[in-house]
């Protein structure tokens, strides 16, 4: 693609996309980075219980091995609580988008 007179390289990539609370799959944020050419996966998070929304993203993580793993708000405590292997060398960023401390009470 050219912008402007300058080539901008665009590398498809693979993004697993953790929506907040109350939230849903295939919002604006998400359907933006599918609608620029990257593989995104969006799983329905449990708004209910803060361990099954782990397990979840866990679970794509690992089926998918994607490059980026974007958290919204309440999915970025998710993401952070996700294990991506100390040696995953497919993983490029981690990304906080309006990002929330959570802790749960037992």
């Amino acid at each position: 693609m050219v912008l402007g007179g300058v080539e901008e390289v665009v590398s498809t990539m693979t993004i697993l996309f953790l929506h907040g609370w109350h939230s849903v799959p295939g919002g604006v944020k998400p359907t933006y980075l599918k609608d620029h050419g990257h593989a995104v996966i969006n799983p329905a998070l449990d708004d209910d219980d803060f361990d099954a929304a782990v397990r979840t993203a866990q679970a794509e993580f690992d089926k998918h091995q994607p490059q980026v793993v974007v958290g919204s708000s309440r999915g970025g405590a998710v993401a952070m609580n996700i294990n991506i292997g100390i040696l995953h060398g497919s993983l490029r960023e981690l990304y906080q988008l309006e990002p929330v401390l959570y802790r749960a009470v037992i």
